[in-house]
């Protein structure tokens, strides 16, 4: 069994060290006015170029308190260590010779109390073994996953509340020749001899594999997923508030998003017609929160090809839901390609924002992608959004072919960051520089998986309950952070926690002051 070390790095970095070489650079001074400050040279991804997939992960794989940077790749996937500062030094890599690996996700699928990596390749899916620090070995054994198609996305949950998270492994359409022999990307594909438009390619079916007693079992059709789709996003949620984890499946294309309802034993039905999720979309991201502070979630499809922009699913009284994107102020993402982002309090009032990467897929033949900006809404509390800019030179005025944006406090400071992940550039970091409320930063010890994938937190402080959900890969191409965040606004004190974990056993945690960081954990 092949075993993958980091190699150690210019900073004297070795297998399973502790800590890493500190340094004496200063961060750049915070700019309030920009909102996001670009802090790329700090942060030494300037000279990491492009990712041609632009896909881009980040995890907490030391077990260090700050999340770390993966970058997939041709033959191997690179790792980067956070110095705790928000900067990042070469780790070493993960090798998978002769596999180009498009995206990975990071999480405890093996419940040995490591970050496992799981990834999808141009052709299969291959799931790493988490060993210790930096040490991966692949995991033999499982079903055969080659064929069928592009692997595109990977999304995790106990759907049968078996205390183990099963996988969900999407992919979007048939292996594609290129022009020059076998196309390498989904990328390469989509601009080569089958042309641009998805609509024309074939969907495939995906892959299910539910965790037995030491292993994985495909087990896709026998519990009802599968219905060929061209798959991009997927996620995992309680999506119809029944207390089971559901399956949300975004198409490429203009085909309906499914909506798979889970019985709560693992079973599935597509429902997403009956909900009123009707929209014909070319999904890239999903995520689901309170964007109103009713308690209950809405949710978010990023759309690459919108006609009307993006769309927010809000539920109605008779349990259907309603496209309210309009009526929330997003028309704006109908100029926009979105791919990655989603809902996060970025400024600490104690509401969601928005936060979307861009980037206009090549049309009409060409394989040129159209360059956007990023995009950052910001929630007035009652659900209803504006487009902010801040001061020119800001972050989010940077322009490129912006695909994944995974969202993390980087540099330890209690607001959260961005990094984004660009077809044609290395990526960039965007340091939150606005926050000034308080917060809170909540790691769940969960047994059973890391990220609780299922358990909803309900802070209550200020006379008001925060509610977060924790779901499967939210955001386009990799996974983000495991700690919850909450904005509590200008509350100075947490009157009391509570977590429904995964298990849906309910737990209270007293309460303490905001501005810090705690962990819970689950008592039986």
């Amino acid at each position: 069994m092949t075993r993958c070390c980091l190699i150690a790095s210019a900073l004297a970095l070795s297998c399973g060290q502790d800590a890493v070489t500190p340094t004496d650079r200063v961060a750049p001074a915070p700019r309030p006015d920009q909102l996001f400050q670009d802090t790329s040279a700090f942060a030494d991804v300037n000279s990491l170029g492009p990712s041609d997939v632009g896909a881009i992960s980040l995890a907490d794989l030391d077990h260090d308190g700050v999340d770390d940077l993966i970058l997939p790749g041709n033959d191997a996937t690179r790792l980067f260590r956070n110095r705790g500062d928000g900067s990042f030094v070469a780790w070493g890599s993960v090798a998978h010779p002769g596999r180009r690996v498009l995206t990975v996700y990071a999480a405890d699928v093996t419940q040995d109390g490591r970050l496992d990596l799981v990834m999808a390749t141009v052709k299969t899916f291959l799931v790493f073994r988490g060993v210790s620090d930096g040490v991966y070995e692949p995991i033999d054994g499982l079903p055969s996953l080659e064929g069928g198609g592009y692997g595109s996305v990977v999304t995790f949950g106990d759907f049968a509340h078996t205390g183990r998270l099963g996988l969900f492994l999407g992919r979007s359409f048939p292996f594609q020749p290129g022009e020059t022999g076998q196309a390498e990307t989904l990328f390469e594909a989509g601009c080569a001899s089958v042309g641009v438009d998805p609509s024309t390619l074939e969907p495939v079916p995906s892959t299910y594999l539910a965790a037995d007693a030491s292993s994985f079992v495909d087990r896709t059709g026998a519990v009802g997923l599968d219905i060929p789709a061209k798959v991009q996003a997927t996620a995992a949620g309680d999506i119809n508030d029944d207390g089971h984890l559901d399956l949300f499946v975004g198409t490429e294309g203009g085909a309906r998003d499914l909506v798979f309802l889970n019985d709560g034993a693992g079973h599935f039905t597509e429902s997403g017609e009956a909900l009123g999720w009707d929209a014909r979309t070319s999904a890239m991201g999903f995520d689901m929160a309170d964007i109103d502070g009713d308690g209950d979630a809405e949710f978010f499809v990023a759309d690459a090809m919108p006609d009307d922009g993006g769309i927010v699913w809000v539920r109605q009284p008779d349990g259907r839901f309603q496209n309210e994107a309009a009526e929330r102020g997003l028309l704006d993402t109908a100029q926009f390609s979105s791919w990655g982002g989603g809902f996060h309090d970025f400024d600490h009032d104690g509401d969601v924002d928005l936060l979307l990467a861009n980037s206009l897929p090549p049309e009409g033949g060409s394989c040129d992608v159209l360059e956007q900006e990023r995009l950052y809404f910001r929630n007035d509390g009652t659900g209803h959004f504006e487009r902010v800019v801040g001061a020119v030179g800001t972050a989010l005025d940077a322009i490129s072919e912006a695909r994944a944006a995974q969202v993390s406090d980087l540099d330890a400071d209690g607001d959260l960051d961005v990094v984004v992940a660009s077809l044609d550039g290395p990526p960039q970091v965007l340091r939150n520089d606005m926050a000034t409320g308080a917060w809170l930063l909540l790691d769940l010890d969960y047994p059973f998986h890391d990220p609780a994938v299922g358990a909803i937190v309900r802070v209550r402080a200020d006379g008001k309950t925060f509610t977060r959900w924790v779901i499967g890969t939210p955001s386009w191409g990799g996974s983000g952070s495991h700690v919850v965040h909450v904005g509590l606004g200008e509350a100075k004190n947490v009157e009391g926690i509570d977590v429904v974990w995964p298990s849906g056993q309910t737990q209270a945690f007293p309460g303490g002051p905001a501005r810090e960081r705690r962990r819970l954990t689950f008592a039986p």
